[in-house]
């Protein structure tokens, strides 16, 4: 009877009707995974999954699941395999784990291109965090913007050479497609491009790797605008303060307000031509936040 629930067990943590695709992080999937095992499969505990896939802790998969334990690379292995995972889900959920579990951001960035060309080569588009996809490039919100109410014979070649960064015909056409696919433009009965809605964000604070690496990109070409726009189509400027921890928290709240008025004037606008970024940005020099 004890073999027979055994390898019913087995049977169904190999069946399971989750895929890892539509993940970007590998505890999350572990937690569904285990809920619908727990749902479907009679007498499962983190107990006899930790057994069936080889750890001696009966509590270390609930552990990794809430984010209180690490798993090793062989680790990965026995999991994946454990589960039933083919070639592909395992190399995936292989770097799910690496960039959820590295210390520095050199490490971050690394795991997180693999991802994105793994996805790019296996042609993947389900994910549950569409944000991921949109801001990967930092093109493919700017060509959101400039495609608005133009037609679908708009000239791109031309559009691309006006770059002054290096942006090739290739990576604007990847855009669209992705814009298309995630609704977030669409092409009218008339084969005009339209906007799903007028005004995208995300959080207020940086808890996605993917922003973090969006906000670099645009921090970036923002240094070589310094060298290639005129200064009287550009405005840069600065100040070097000393605030309290309650007064930097006011100047944020302001930087809010802020957005909100600029958004208001730019739904209040017509005849638009010119495509911009908005950078606003304050942070501290020194590390002693707490004192």
């Amino acid at each position: 009877m004890i073999l027979i629930i055994f390898v019913c067990i087995l049977y169904r943590m190999k069946h399971s009707k989750i895929s890892i695709y539509n993940y970007t992080d590998f505890r999350q999937y572990l937690k569904h995974y285990y809920q619908e095992a727990k749902e479907t499969t009679r007498r499962f505990s983190y107990r006899k999954m930790s057994e069936i896939l080889g750890f001696n802790s009966p509590n270390f998969l609930q552990l990794v699941i809430n984010g209180k334990r690490n798993i090793s690379k062989d680790s990965i292995n026995k999991i994946s395999s454990g589960i039933g995972l083919k070639c592909g889900e395992k190399e995936y959920f292989g770097y799910l784990v690496l960039l959820n579990q590295a210390k520095s951001e050199v490490e971050k960035n690394f795991y997180f291109g693999l991802i994105s060309k793994f996805r790019f080569r296996k042609s993947l588009s389900i994910l549950s965090d569409s944000q991921f996809e949109y801001i990967e490039d930092w093109i493919t919100p700017l060509i959101r913007e400039f495609l608005r109410d133009k037609p679908t014979t708009v000239n791109l070649h031309k559009f691309a050479d006006q770059f002054y960064t290096n942006v090739n015909l290739y990576r604007i056409k990847k855009s669209i497609r992705i814009l298309l696919r995630l609704g977030m433009l669409t092409i009218d009965e008339n084969g005009i491009y339209r906007q799903s809605a007028p005004f995208l964000s995300t959080e207020n604070d940086l808890n996605s790797l993917a922003i973090r690496k969006y906000h670099k990109d645009i921090l970036s070409i923002a240094q070589q605008a310094l060298d290639h726009i005129n200064v009287v189509d550009r405005e840069f400027s600065s100040m070097t303060v000393t605030v309290s921890k309650k007064g930097m928290k006011k100047i944020k709240e302001k930087f809010q307000d802020y957005k909100t008025e600029i958004a208001q004037i730019i739904k209040d606008d017509s005849d638009t031509n010119i495509v911009c970024h908005i950078n606003m940005q304050m942070y501290p020099l020194l590390t002693n936040l707490n004192k």
